[in-house]
């Protein structure tokens, strides 16, 4: 959309929803601009740009069309600069080879219903804005949520993994991730909620033969103000006869201390089924704690947080060792992956795990390309990107 300032109607990125509706007085719908954009082809964005504005839908651009391109510019200028942010933050999306269209283009791959939807898909996924998913992994999230999509999105989340608009469109959403604060808004009020996700910690004991597991909760939003008491989101569950309990960590950074029962005895995420997931509420808090469905759980060092052995990562790093505990119906092809494509790749004998999982160690990933679109789990990040840790965050009302 569209704001008043200093250039004309400038355009707001896709930030917070209070500085969506702060400007719902003097706005024009990126819609507008860019009608049924049901085909990607060039010679289609001007016949619909001029029906919008009234004219014959020719085709053949405007004169001085191209200044386009410096304005995109002038735009996230002032509204990440000039205002700081106050409206939200834009930044243009190019994601085709035609330099003029493109920009335009990219600013609509998400419609306003499906950044609203957005939040449900990373809680259910078990995304973390602080684990950047690869892009194969955000698809499958989006494909998840398949049913409420356009038409036009699902598409684009179907097509080949070298399609520009296809990048540019999980590009977008992983952006929107890395902006999510961990709430998720319901029709009601009081049907809104915070969402953590519930991840593995490991202590391997290789002399022993054993390895001990316990399970944190990780969260994007702030901490409540009390400890968090879970029971079983959903019904009776055999391996949480009674509530759950945790504390915010010492070390803070949104992680909790491990899950234990209320007698104090620690909670053994063995008894759970990983294959499945399972989540957890804490109905007087309004907070809700996930543990995503997957056959492959990939967990590194945790010594940078402060804790020892090793945690749940959500997706390989490439710049230090791992763990990775899969299912028995995954495991030959992780296994052949490993052997050829992994340095100091082993596999461990261990006590403690669920029945039907092993556990594969390695020190580094050489090539993921034969297993990250099969396993997105296991595909390397092909991007740096810079957390801040510790501060404060600072909300603008």
């Amino acid at each position: 959309m569209y704001v008043r300032g200093p250039l004309g109607f400038t355009p707001i990125g896709v930030g917070t929803e209070q500085a969506r509706h702060r400007s719902s007085d003097s706005y024009v719908s990126m819609s507008l601009l860019l009608p049924l954009r049901r085909s990607l082809r060039p010679h289609a964005y001007y016949p619909k740009l001029r029906s919008v504005l009234g004219e014959s839908p020719v085709a053949g651009t405007y004169s001085g069309f191209w200044k386009m391109e410096e304005l995109w510019d002038e735009h996230e200028q002032w509204s990440c600069v000039d205002q700081a942010g106050q409206f939200g933050l834009f930044t243009p999306i190019r994601y085709v080879s035609w330099r003029y269209v493109g920009p335009p283009m990219g600013q609509a791959l998400l419609s306003e219903d499906e950044i609203k939807l957005l939040p449900q898909v990373f809680a259910r996924a078990g995304l973390d804005p602080k684990f950047e998913p690869s892009s194969q992994q955000v698809a499958s999230a989006l494909a998840n949520f398949s049913i409420f999509l356009r038409t036009r999105t699902r598409r684009l989340i179907e097509a080949p993994a070298d399609d520009l608009a296809r990048q540019a469109l999980l590009s977008a959403v992983s952006q929107e991730l890395s902006e999510w604060d961990g709430e998720v808004v319901g029709e009601a009020e009081e049907n809104s909620f915070a969402t953590g996700t519930l991840r593995l910690c490991a202590r391997v004991d290789r002399s022993a033969g054993r390895i001990r597991l316990t399970l944190r909760c990780k969260s994007a939003s702030l901490a409540p103000d009390e400890d968090l008491t879970f029971r079983p989101a959903s019904g009776s569950v055999s391996f949480i006869p009674d509530s759950l309990i945790c504390y915010e960590d010492d070390g803070g950074q949104g992680w909790s201390t491990p899950l234990e029962h209320s007698n104090g005895v620690p909670f053994d995420p063995a008894m759970a089924d990983w294959l499945e997931g399972f989540e957890v509420v804490d109905s007087f808090q309004g907070f809700k704690a996930i543990l995503p469905r997957g056959p492959i759980r990939v967990l590194t060092s945790a010594e940078d947080l402060g804790f020892s052995g090793y945690l749940e990562a959500g997706r390989i790093r490439e710049d230090r060792s791992f763990l990775l505990l899969v299912h028995l119906n995954v495991a030959t092809g992780v296994q052949a992956w490993g052997i050829a494509c992994c340095e100091g790749w082993a596999e461990l004998s261990l006590a403690g795990l669920p029945s039907g999982w092993k556990a594969f160690a390695g020190s580094r990933v050489l090539d993921d390309g034969p297993v990250k679109m099969i396993f997105p789990v296991l595909g390397l990040p092909r991007k740096s990107k810079m957390n801040i840790v510790g501060g404060f965050k600072n909300w603008k009302e």
